[in-house]
C-alpha cells in the first residue's frame, strides 16, 4: 500500500477525480467533503499529506489549519483554490501549508508537487532522527595525521543509535574502493 493522502474537497468531481488520479499514481486516498470529517480522519488514519479546499462548508480550510497544531498528528498540508483566493491560499501558506495549486490544477504538476513535498517530509523526518541520536564516542587519544587515521580506520563504520528506539543507522562506511561498500550492516554494538 503506497502513502497515504487525505483530499478533503466539497466538490464531488474534483474529489472523484483526485481521488482515481492518486490511487492511480499508487497513493493510498481517503476522502472527506468538509474540516470537521477530515479533522477526524487526520486523527484516525494519519495521514502523510492533505490536498485541502480552502472552501468548505462547516469547516473552512483556514479554520481546519488552524486546529491542526492541537492534534497529536500534523500532516504536510497542500492548499486546493481556486483562482480568485490566492490571497487565502498565502493566508494557509502562513498558518503553516506547505503550498498551494490553483484549479483547475495541472496533472503532472500536481504529481511533481506530491513528490517534493513527501521527499522533503523524509529529509526532515531524518535529520529529527539524526539529532536524537546518542553522541559519538570520545577519541580515547589526540588525533593523529590523516592519513594515520584513514588506515587505522580502513573497514570501519560510524554510525548512531536512535536513544528513545534503539534504532542503529550506518551513515559513514571507510574503506578501501570496493571492499563492502556495496553492503549496508547496522552494527549491532553501537
Amino acid at each position: 500500500m503506497g502513502t497515504k493522502i487525505l483530499v478533503v474537497d466539497d466538490d464531488p468531481d474534483i474529489l472523484v477525480g483526485l481521488e482515481n488520479r492518486l490511487q492511480w499514481l499508487g497513493y493510498h486516498v481517503i476522502t472527506a467533503t468538509d474540516g470537521l470529517p477530515a479533522l477526524d480522519l487526520i486523527e484516525r488514519e494519519q495521514p502523510a499529506l492533505v490536498l485541502l479546499d480552502l472552501e468548505l462548508p462547516t469547516l473552512s480550510g483556514l479554520e481546519l489549519l488552524k486546529r491542526l497544531p492541537q492534534h497529536s498528528h500534523i500532516p504536510i498540508v497542500i492548499i486546493l483554490t481556486a483562482f480568485g483566493s490566492i490571497e487565502r491560499a498565502v493566508e494557509a501558506m502562513k498558518l503553516g501549508a506547505y503550498d498551494f495549486i490553483t484549479k483547475p490544477f495541472d496533472q503532472e504538476y500536481l504529481k511533481i508537487l506530491l513528490k517534493k513535498a513527501l521527499e522533503r517530509e523524509a529529509l526532515v523526518r531524518g535529520v529529527q532522527f539524526l539529532r536524537k541520536c546518542s553522541p559519538a564516542p570520545r577519541l580515547a587519544r589526540p588525533l593523529m595525521p590523516p592519513t594515520s587515521i584513514i588506515s587505522q580506520i580502513e573497514g570501519s563504520s560510524l554510525g548512531c543509535r536512535d536513544r528513545s528506539s534503539g534504532v542503529g543507522l550506518v551513515f559513514l562506511n571507510i574503506g578501501a574502493e570496493g571492499v563492502g561498500h556495496d553492503k549496508h550492516q547496522i552494527p549491532q554494538d553501537l
